[in-house]
């Protein structure tokens, strides 16, 4: 879970150092190795989706954006059947005030994510 002001944020800020350049440092025979089984049949553009996806979060479903764009994905998950999930932030202490104040209170009550607040 990436969550910054601006798609532009979430996407150069943090999720890009994490999925692409630590990647390079010393994910990579890891990522490679999670991809291995599907490089014989897979093109090369996917394989660097998968690459990235297993560096920034062994395959996980990137949540990335601003506030608006990640609970219009968030919608995405109970739409298809699941009835939760698991969230992870890279520094949850820092990360999840934001997520509070400007996911969870601003939108996702509007898509049915999430009930009133207990009192």
């Amino acid at each position: 879970m990436v969550v910054r002001p601006t798609q532009k944020e979430a996407d150069e800020s943090f999720y890009r150092h994490y999925a692409d350049e630590l990647r390079r440092l010393g994910c990579r025979r890891q990522s490679d190795a999670a991809a291995r089984p599907a490089c014989a049949v897979v093109p090369e553009e996917a394989l660097r989706t998968m690459r990235g996806r297993f560096a920034a979060g062994h395959g996980t479903y990137p949540l990335v954006g601003d506030p608006d764009t990640v609970v219009r994905e968030m919608a995405k998950i109970p739409a298809s059947g699941f009835a939760g999930c698991t969230l992870s932030f890279v520094d949850y202490v820092k990360e999840f005030p934001y997520f509070e104040a400007e996911v969870l209170h601003r939108g996702s009550r509007r898509l049915g994510l999430r009930g009133p607040r207990p009192r």
